[in-house]
């Protein structure tokens, strides 16, 4: 009897362990509220989706309970060891093992918009490694289940003409001809243009443009932008400005880079480096962009004769982007620079 009641005491012990457990792992969703935008509420449960429509959280009654997307300020969930060193790993540079362990993490989470969101930082961390292809083919595997994602705001699109190797190039070419994913052909003609294709480019995104999804439409038109920089007036970058403010936030930051290169076009320093500085500053997330924003904007105030401005932003692009290439040209001009 006694062996009885030892059992059944351990057996106690375990549920109570594993309620605890469960209930510190309840992921936790805070959203704007449905009457009144400023006011946060707090939800608790386990999310069961969340797309670019809604988020899905089953609470601990057992309902469901539907939060549209755009309501959604933060998550707070559990994420794996191997996330939360990819994470760190990319934070320092380590690009190769950051890459490994998001796959690892990629492989261990079995929760779909988990697995996106690791997907969604996977891409990220390609582009920095300069593999456009990687990252796009990781980003297009989100688009692909979830076309209205959240994560347009880390697709892996140009913002500025390069080089491309041979394999990225026929990569875009791929991506470009095919007429059944438009986040593909997007992805494609963003990092065509100016290329021999032009003419199938701008035809690709004069279609896009069109497009019901306010993020693909967003995006094709930011780059036919690009292919027009050498001939845009003042007044069409006024005009760009005015319509970029209007689109979704999480698709402007390649447009405002373009937007600087405009202005720098024209001579317009001071504003060159307004437009360059938004991507640092309000879409950090796309952190090779970011860098070049740094970079750029760095250059313009250099021109204006505020030296000591620039010094700070290339000393912040080797603080926190020292692997990205933007590094070497900051490292070179802080080299360069009168000392006090």
């Amino acid at each position: 009897m006694a062996l009885d009641r030892f059992a059944f005491s351990a057996a106690i012990a375990l549920y109570c362990a594993a309620a605890a457990g469960s209930t510190s792992a309840e992921d936790v969703v805070i959203a704007r509220s449905a009457s009144d935008s400023a006011v946060r509420v707090k939800r608790s449960g386990e999310i069961l989706d969340y797309t670019g429509t809604q988020l899905t959280l089953r609470t601990s009654l057992g309902r469901d309970e539907l939060i549209p997307a755009g309501r959604v300020v933060e998550i707070q969930t559990a994420w794996s060891p191997a996330h939360e060193q990819a994470r760190a790993a990319r934070k320092a540079g380590k690009l190769s093992d950051a890459i490994a362990a998001f796959r690892q993490a990629k492989e261990q989470d079995s929760r779909p918009w988990a697995q996106r969101q690791i997907a969604a930082e996977l891409a990220g961390t390609w582009l920095e490694a300069g593999d456009i292809g990687a990252a796009g083919d990781e980003f297009l595997s989100i688009a692909a289940v979830d076309p209205d994602t959240m994560h347009f705001d880390v697709a892996p699109i140009a913002w500025q003409a390069t080089t491309l190797a041979a394999a990225s190039e026929a990569r875009a070419a791929a991506w470009l001809a095919d007429d059944k994913a438009p986040a593909a052909r997007l992805l494609g003609a963003s990092w065509l243009v100016g290329s021999s294709r032009r003419g199938e480019v701008e035809a690709v995104l004069q279609s896009l443009a069109d497009s019901k999804s306010r993020h693909i439409a967003g995006l094709a038109k930011i780059q036919r932008w690009r292919s027009r920089l050498a001939t845009a007036s003042t007044g069409d970058l006024e005009q760009w400005s005015r319509e970029l403010s209007g689109l979704p936030a999480e698709i402007q930051a390649a447009g405002w880079y373009v937007l600087g290169d405009g202005y720098a076009r024209h001579d317009e320093l001071e504003r060159a480096a307004i437009a360059y500085l938004k991507p640092p500053l309000v879409f950090r997330q796309q952190r090779a962009l970011a860098a070049d924003g740094l970079l750029a904007a760095a250059r313009q105030l250099a021109q204006l004769g505020q030296t000591d401005e620039a010094a700070s932003l290339n000393r912040e692009i080797l603080r926190d982007f020292s692997h990205l290439p933007a590094a070497e040209e900051a490292r070179a001009a802080l080299s360069k620079a009168p000392q006090p």
